[in-house]
């Protein structure tokens, strides 16, 4: 693959702890910024119990 055909990835990784369990988020993005909403990461963290 030539270089220009790699360029650049964007990631990014959120990790919640409640009680005993951790839960990792993982966004990726080949073409921008890669983000997590804040709801959508306190919704998935509500459901941890």
């Amino acid at each position: 693959m030539a270089d220009e055909e790699i360029g650049r990835i964007s990631t990014e990784l959120v990790a919640v702890r409640k009680a005993n369990t951790l839960a990792v988020f993982h966004a990726q993005s080949m073409s921008g910024t890669a983000d997590h909403p804040k709801s959508v990461v306190e919704a998935q963290a509500g459901k941890l119990g």
